[in-house]
């Protein structure tokens, strides 16, 4: 169990599974069982949107299928008053996270987003990220397991992935980010069909539970919920 310090306050986090061929699986905090999962049946290429959880130096995740625990994360360090976004991907065959901080200040402009593209991709090299409807190259020769941030035009765009380094999207997803400007949003690479994909999350600015890295019914501290709070904006710059 995690022990939680009051002076840690509450962070938020957006979990992103991209594990294909995994079942649905349940989530809950390392060391407890399926039946304290605090997520359960989450699919394939989809996300929770923010959570807020109790914020801890070190923190890990189990993941349960059919029952059973299936993989565990590494130690993650959510601090207070922040924004996550913890993909969760294949690496030869084995369950990796990348843990991403949402960056929730304001952008240079009102008509922009802060765009984080994410190469998680197992099995490809580098990937290259477009704008395919301007042929404009957003982000070039990202390695497998990191990412990259820019602020990119709010106006529909058509974000396509190069896996080949031929200039060419292999990929592309049509995607209008209007109604996303001034948000943090990720474009994450991954496998889908033996073939690389995007999947964008643009995770929503409330949250209606709060997890609790230290609940244990047994001991009396359970997991508790708080009824629809904002998510900080971050402030100016």
């Amino acid at each position: 169990r995690v022990d939680v310090d009051a002076e840690y306050g509450v962070n938020f986090i957006n979990i992103v599974p991209l594990f294909e061929g995994a079942p649905s699986v349940d989530v809950g905090v390392a060391g407890g069982t399926a039946d304290e999962a605090f997520l359960t049946e989450f699919e394939f290429a989809t996300e929770t949107g923010y959570i807020g959880a109790y914020s801890t130096p070190a923190i890990a995740f189990d993941l349960f299928a059919e029952g059973a625990l299936a993989a565990t994360t590494a130690d993650i360090a959510l601090m207070p008053n922040a924004a996550y976004t913890l993909v969760v991907h294949p690496d030869t065959g084995a369950v990796a996270t990348i843990l991403l901080e949402d960056d929730l200040s304001a952008t240079s402009a009102e008509d922009v987003v802060r765009l984080t593209a994410v190469h998680a991709a197992d099995g490809v090299g580098q990937v290259d990220i477009w704008e395919t409807a301007t042929a404009a190259a957003l982000f070039t020769d990202l390695d497998f397991g990191t990412s990259d941030t820019a602020e990119v035009s709010a106006i529909p765009v058509l974000p396509g992935i190069d896996a080949d380094d031929d200039g060419e999207a292999d990929y592309v997803y049509a995607a209008d980010l209007t109604g996303l400007a001034g948000l943090p949003t990720n474009a994450i690479a991954f496998m889908a069909e033996g073939e690389p994909r995007i999947f964008v999350s643009a995770p929503i600015v409330e949250y209606s539970a709060v997890l609790n890295p230290a609940c244990d019914a047994t001991g009396g501290t359970e997991c508790g919920s708080s009824p629809s709070l904002a998510i900080p904006d971050g402030g100016e710059g």
